[in-house]
């Protein structure tokens, strides 16, 4: 068997493969239809790989006549199903245009298959010489009905091409690699064409090129697909969580205002003996103690009911730096005299007068807990800086303590309800904050600061113009 052939019935199983890896993705879940017609083309070039190499090692006219109608007849869904997974891509449906292309190529499919398109009795015998081994091509002419056939597939690529062109032009990422791909294959079209009339003595480029633009994008595909699967899988993880937290949420709210009201009967009665129960240290001290553990349960019912509380936004307008400096004060008297408060080292940039459109109160709740954080972890062991930059329309806002920082592990959990590194704490507080910042389609996340402390990172995406 001629070199030539040989290399080309090698891509045949990388053909075959590609089509069964997108047709097996496409059954199993994915739905996606540009799949379902990828995996169409590759098995479309698979049989004409299989074919072309066929011809190349005919050893007689008749038998070249069998395998170039095959050779032929097997490309002609290429250009119908490349076309419509561009027009996907780019978002036009030109629903006439595809149709008279799949019409064309079915006509086409079917004057090759037949032999209509040949003219049998004008052969074309083609010598080429591949890696200093000459072999023999035996072809057949094509009729008039045939050169038209050609014509209109050159059209419908030159379609093809100027799509792509228009999406780059609107500025579709997808279409930029497919217009690279789809005119490095009509250059080995053209070349094709020419070989197959006689007027180029070269060998025929296209099932080699085409290998190489298939496997291209067969890569991109998968990885696509792959990248589609781990999210979908983030998301229905995330989806049950949701529901988890929702159920513990509604349970919490129960929880919370059965249990205001006693709480409030249990301070005032507090109050009452308070007033009347002589002076004594040891029932001072008892009293106290009750007092702590009251405002405690106190704060545990108000953070789940905030946590329970579903949040309506109220945007409006407010300055960057009244936002920061007002949730400062609220911190800073929140933890009152408990703690010596560190100093605090603020950078604005050139944004603290910029105009942001957020619900101001939620955001203030947010940043309040956030800073109470790092007030106690940088108690008695430095300041506390708070920098704002803008990254391309996102808001970023670092608050940074001194304090002694956080395990890999412990802030991996920092935002699951009632998880807390803080003997008095809720666990409640990083989850409330959470949801408040994802209602403006922000996040936060924590990261360890370069001395050792704790990088609070508050994003919020599209309020900086």
């Amino acid at each position: 068997m001629p070199i030539h052939a040989v290399i080309t019935a090698g891509w045949v199983p990388l053909y075959f493969f590609l089509a069964g890896y997108f047709l097996l993705a496409y059954f199993r879940g994915a739905s996606e239809r540009n799949h379902l017609l990828f995996s169409l083309l590759c098995g479309s070039l698979g049989l004409y790989s299989l074919a072309a190499a066929g011809l190349y090692q005919a050893s007689t006219y008749e038998e070249g006549l069998v395998w170039q109608r095959w050779q032929l007849f097997a490309p002609m869904p290429v250009l119908p199903l490349g076309a419509h997974i561009v027009c996907r891509i780019v978002g036009h449906a030109y629903l006439r245009v595809l149709a008279t292309i799949y019409a064309a190529h079915v006509i086409s499919a079917v004057g090759y298959l037949s032999g209509y398109f040949f003219d049998a009795d004008s052969p074309a015998i083609k010598q080429f010489d591949v890696l200093g081994q000459r072999f023999m091509v035996y072809e057949a002419n094509l009729s008039g009905p045939g050169q038209v056939s050609v014509v209109v597939s050159l059209l419908s690529f030159g379609f093809v091409i100027v799509l792509l062109a228009i999406g780059v032009r609107r500025g579709s990422v997808e279409a930029r690699p497919l217009l690279v791909c789809f005119s490095v294959l009509g250059v080995a079209m053209s070349h094709d064409v020419l070989v197959l009339m006689g007027l180029s003595p070269s060998v025929y480029w296209l099932e080699h090129v085409g290998v190489l633009v298939i496997a291209y994008l067969g890569y991109r595909m998968m990885v696509a697909l792959q990248k589609a699967s781990r999210e979908l899988k983030l998301l229905e993880v995330e989806h049950a969580k949701t529901k988890e937290l929702a159920a513990v949420g509604e349970l919490a709210a129960m929880i919370a205002h059965e249990v205001r009201n006693p709480l409030a009967a249990m301070f005032n009665a507090l109050s009452a003996i308070k007033r009347r129960v002589p002076k004594d240290e040891q029932v001072d001290l008892l009293m106290e103690i009750q007092q702590d553990e009251l405002e405690r349960l106190s704060r545990i019912v108000t953070d789940l009911l905030r946590f329970a509380r579903p949040v309506e936004l109220k945007p409006r307008g407010t300055t960057i730096a009244d936002l920061i400096q007002e949730a400062v004060v609220g911190a800073t008297e929140s933890v009152g005299e408990e703690l010596d408060l560190p100093e605090f080292d603020m950078d604005f940039g050139n944004l603290g007068e910029r105009e942001i459109v957020v619900d101001p109160d939620l955001m203030h709740q947010a940043l309040v807990h956030v800073i109470e954080n790092a007030i106690v972890a940088s108690s008695d062991r430095g300041g506390v800086h708070i920098g704002v930059r803008n990254e391309a329309g996102t808001l970023r806002i670092d608050i940074e303590d001194h304090g002694e920082g956080m395990s890999e592990e412990a802030r991996a959990k920092a935002f699951e309800p009632f998880f807390t590194t803080r003997p008095q704490g809720t666990g409640l507080g990083l989850p409330i904050v959470r949801r408040l910042v994802g209602a403006h389609g922000g996040s936060i996340g924590l990261e360890s600061a370069a001395d050792g402390g704790v990088n609070a990172i508050v994003l919020l995406p599209g309020v900086v113009t």
